[in-house]
């Protein structure tokens, strides 16, 4: 199988391209650079979205928060290995900081891509920390929208078959804080078939043993988008 082809089960070259991916975000010690354009977007299929808002250092509530370290090149290895759309935020600016009512750089370009397609999915990446109640917990921020329901159970059945642990809406994982961009997308942009995706430190290790059952689940995922 081709790097670039669609993936049912990722490539084998796909740790590599990760792990090089995410040497950009790493350095400055995570604290981005001072870009021109703070938010990486690449536009390819455009009816999916990956994202990244916490590649590298963020500010919340006037302090600096840990990147949620390997997020940033997962997406951007995932977008170049199946052909799909990202957004990556790649600056510590205190501006990329969510504000009520006032769209973030990342949002405009995802409400930019979601004008040109309306049934636009997005998936949020996120990391957590290693714990003994799930591998990856979804995030819907709210009730379940019809096509939440579809993506969480497509993905919690992959989970299954790759044998991760999946939690739906586990406490302190529901993506309702007014900062989320899951919660942000369905209250501001109506959007409703995004879904947040934290993924626990241990599975967050772009090398071929620790990220294999994490790369099948999520290019299962994206294979079965692409056929439904």
């Amino acid at each position: 199988m081709s790097l670039y082809e669609t993936p049912s089960n990722m490539p084998l070259g796909a740790p590599l391209l990760w792990e090089m991916s995410e040497a950009d975000y790493g350095v400055n010690n995570y604290n981005g650079w001072g870009l021109a354009q703070p938010v990486r977007v690449r536009k390819l299929d455009p009816s999916l979205c990956l994202v990244s808002l916490h590649a590298v250092n963020h500010h919340r509530d006037g302090k600096i928060k840990p990147a949620d370290i390997c997020t940033g090149g997962l997406v951007r290895m995932l977008g170049a290995v199946a052909g799909v759309s990202s957004i990556i935020n790649q600056s510590c600016d205190p501006a990329m900081e969510p504000q009520p009512y006032q769209y973030t750089p990342a949002e405009l370009a995802l409400e930019r891509m979601l004008f040109r397609n309306p049934s636009l999915v997005v998936f949020d990446f996120h990391g957590a920390k290693d714990n003994d109640q799930f591998d990856i917990a979804l995030g819907t921020g709210g009730t379940m929208s019809r096509a939440q329901e579809r993506l969480t159970g497509l993905i919690a059945d992959e989970c299954s078959r790759a044998g991760l642990r999946c939690a739906l809406n586990p406490e302190g994982y529901k993506a309702e804080k007014p900062t989320s961009l899951t919660y942000r997308a369905r209250t501001m942009l109506e959007l409703h078939s995004i879904v947040q995706i934290e993924i626990v430190r241990k599975l967050r290790q772009p090398n071929a043993q620790s990220a294999a059952p994490l790369l099948q689940m999520l290019g299962s995922v994206i294979s079965r988008l692409r056929l439904s």
